[in-house]
């Protein structure tokens, strides 16, 4: 059960019941004004925390329309949206009575549109001074929840009665729905055409009560009424009574502001990824700076081997300089140096020189073997093997074996001659 305060504003009409007592009823010195309004609440007593409001302005238009059954307020307001292009506003207030079904023509309803910004700036205003605007609705939208309308297939009127003017709304048997409002010195006669036109729909069937509604101090002139079951009740009771009847909420004129939670979880799937995005954005940069530190070093250890080659280079083109020096002293070639290049490539682990001696036309080695000693398919075997092919210098005659018979070895041979200039 609501604990809101019901209240009634139609046009300088505001009815209020709060609860215990009779309905206070005034006449407010302005329509749709925000400021005569919130004087009408610092009067009641209690003042309310929480209102629920049944409205009915000038700016408020009723239009019948079809729509699609069993629809949702967001569906509805895509598929309504096409005929009536202000439902595509954001902030547009619009409420329908809940669709009912017209025969094989789908369903059809009652669109209401604000055609003003008062009720949104209501909202705001009622909530500045810690009033919470519950819910707004039509104010034929309540009636409809009388047990004379609620039945499947049922058709009923009901007319609202007030000293400024009239109020008429009928439910046909087809599910189709009509409000009107007539205010003035010819509200009664048009009451009375409208009423006339809404008893015609029930031709050939048993007519049902009519719901009279009264917002006046005085009774409704029985002259403007048709013969027949009439139901009178005070708006005031009316009021009261509406507390405990919930209303759906397609007939909210300003329907609640989403669920926390959905938002609460957007938020936090936001917060989330831009924490993720943080984490990732640190693992790029460091990562991006130990790519650059590694790159750094790649660079100058490049630079170093790059100055070491450039040093090798520097020497062996030294040392070939010195040989075709040498050569063109002796007159011929000179194989000392690439013999020692040699010796020093081609000598394997296993092998230890103790001496090696150069001379003008021979040379002599001296060593030691430490394993595969007498084996001529040892290490020795392959380095003497490598050390003769394809050399200008040739082994002596005791140097050709490639089977040691003792650990220490010598090996000599000679230099060939050089050839005569």
């Amino acid at each position: 059960m609501s604990t809101a305060c019901p209240i009634l504003l139609w046009d300088h009409l505001a009815v209020a019941a709060p609860g215990q007592g009779p309905p206070v009823i005034a006449t407010l010195e302005a329509c749709d004004s925000i400021p005569a309004f919130c004087t009408f609440l610092d009067g009641l007593t209690p003042g309310p925390r929480s209102i629920r409001l049944f409205y009915q302005g000038p700016s408020l238009e009723a239009m019948p329309t079809s729509c699609p059954r069993n629809s949702s307020r967001r569906l509805l307001r895509q598929v309504l949206g096409a005929k009536f292009p202000a439902l595509a506003v954001p902030h547009t207030p619009w409420a329908v009575h809940p669709p009912r079904p017209a025969g094989t023509a789908g369903a059809t309803t009652l669109l209401y549109v604000a055609q003003n910004a008062f009720l949104v700036q209501l909202q705001a205003a009622l909530a500045g001074r810690q009033i919470r605007l519950e819910s707004v609705h039509p104010v034929f939208t309540l009636v409809e929840t009388e047990p004379a309308f609620a039945s499947p297939g049922a058709a009923a009127l009901a007319v609202l009665h007030a000293s400024h003017g009239t109020g008429v709304f009928w439910l046909a048997p087809s599910g189709d729905r009509h409000a009107a409002f007539f205010t003035g010195p010819t509200a009664g006669e048009r009451l009375q055409q409208a009423v006339d036109t809404g008893l015609a729909l029930f031709e050939g069937r048993p007519r049902p009560p009519l719901l009279v509604l009264n917002a006046s101090l005085q009774p409704p002139d029985p002259a403007l009424l048709p013969p027949g079951p009439v139901v009178p009740l005070s708006v005031g009771a009316f009021l009261a009574a509406s507390s405990a009847r919930p209303l759906p909420a397609v007939t909210n004129l300003l329907p609640a502001p989403a669920p926390w939670w959905p938002a609460a979880l957007a938020h936090s799937a936001a917060a989330l990824v831009l924490l993720t995005t943080l984490l990732l954005g640190q693992h790029y940069l460091a990562a991006r700076q130990q790519a650059r530190v590694n790159l750094a070093y790649q660079q100058a250890q490049l630079r170093t081997l790059t100055a070491e080659v450039a040093h090798l280079e520097a020497n062996r083109a030294r040392i070939e300089r010195a040989e075709l020096f040498l050569a063109e002293i002796s007159g011929g070639a000179c194989h000392k140096g690439r013999f020692l290049a040699a010796l020093g490539r081609l000598r394997p682990p296993q092998l230890t020189l103790e001496a090696v001696t150069l001379n003008e036309s021979s040379w002599n080695i001296r060593g030691v073997l430490h394993e595969g000693a007498g084996d001529e398919h040892g290490p020795y075997a392959t380095f003497h093997q490598a050390f003769f092919k394809d050399a200008p210098w040739l082994p002596g005659p005791d140097s050709r074996s490639l089977r040691p018979a003792a650990p220490e070895f010598s090996l000599n041979g000679s230099f060939p001659a050089p050839a005569p200039p």
